[in-house]
């Protein structure tokens, strides 16, 4: 007769420790990346994977429904490799398109909006506009279409702040485009084309697209999409380790929603800010 295996009370102590830990690691990451909602997503994900595995791990040395135990244990070991593998890939081709493009005699320049601290730029969106103002001075003759609505816990609009911000640092109104109405990347880019085809009339414009250097793979993919011909011009992280690594993980998430929704399916998620 087989013996039947005891319970393993290093896994019982884990499975009665790992829900606190994971709370508070999202209590924390809540509060140094101020609320980034996938987050928390994202760590109870995490958490419920554990739980399944480490939960199968537990009845099966109790005995109980060993194969389909162990068939569960292979197939959550089977979805973290794929999820590795697609992880090493998507950061690889994000990072692979952060650098600068020859922007040559481009004549408008797209500025995807960040966050608003009241009416203060966040510095992610500060470090775009710097860039930005460098892109003006070289390119004299270059319109900027500053893009962004008006979010939770913003004053103004995005795009209005943006303005107010070349402005008082000298550069000429008329040399200034907005767009306020947009709450996400691809409305930034799709109504940016929309205020320069009233211009220029409908066409494959050439357009420059200013953006953290995370996130340039995507807002090119996207001027793509909507009948530009991008040139990047990427704005460097903020140089804290917290905010880098959370804007390259969320980023991840967000290049998979968009290589999803190219098969024509949609996902519904502007709940967590990807």
């Amino acid at each position: 007769m087989r013996r039947q295996r005891r319970p393993n009370p290093i896994l019982n102590k884990y499975l009665t420790l790992a829900m606190p830990t994971v709370i508070l690691m999202c209590v924390w990451l809540n509060y140094v990346t101020r609320g980034v909602a996938f987050l928390w997503v994202f760590f109870a994900l995490c958490a419920g994977v554990g739980f399944v595995f480490f939960g199968a791990g537990w009845l099966r040395s109790a005995g109980k429904w060993p194969r389909l135990c162990k068939a569960v244990r292979v197939a959550v070991l089977v979805c973290i490799g794929l999820f590795i593998v697609s992880f090493a890939v998507i950061e690889g081709i994000i990072i692979a398109n952060s650098d600068a493009d020859d922007c040559a005699g481009v004549k408008y320049v797209i500025v995807a909006g960040a966050g608003l601290n009241g009416d203060q730029l966040s510095l992610t969106l500060l470090r775009r506009m710097e860039t930005c103002y460098d892109f003006m001075l070289e390119h004299p003759d270059a319109v900027a279409v500053l893009c962004g609505g008006q979010g939770r816990g913003e004053w103004v609009t995005e795009a209005s702040a943006m303005k107010t911000w070349l402005i008082q640092k000298g550069i000429p109104e008329e040399r200034i485009l907005t767009e306020e109405t947009s709450v996400n990347t691809d409305e930034n880019i799709r109504n940016a084309k929309g205020l320069i085809d009233e211009i220029e009339g409908e066409a494959r414009h050439v357009v420059a697209v200013i953006s953290s250097d995370y996130h340039m793979f995507r807002l090119k993919a996207l001027a793509r999409k909507h009948g530009m011909d991008p040139r990047g011009y990427p704005a460097p992280s903020p140089d804290i380790l917290s905010v880098i690594v959370t804007y390259y993980v969320r980023e991840y998430f967000s290049v998979l929603k968009y290589f999803i929704e190219l098969t024509g399916l949609t996902l519904s998620v502007s709940w967590l800010n990807l």
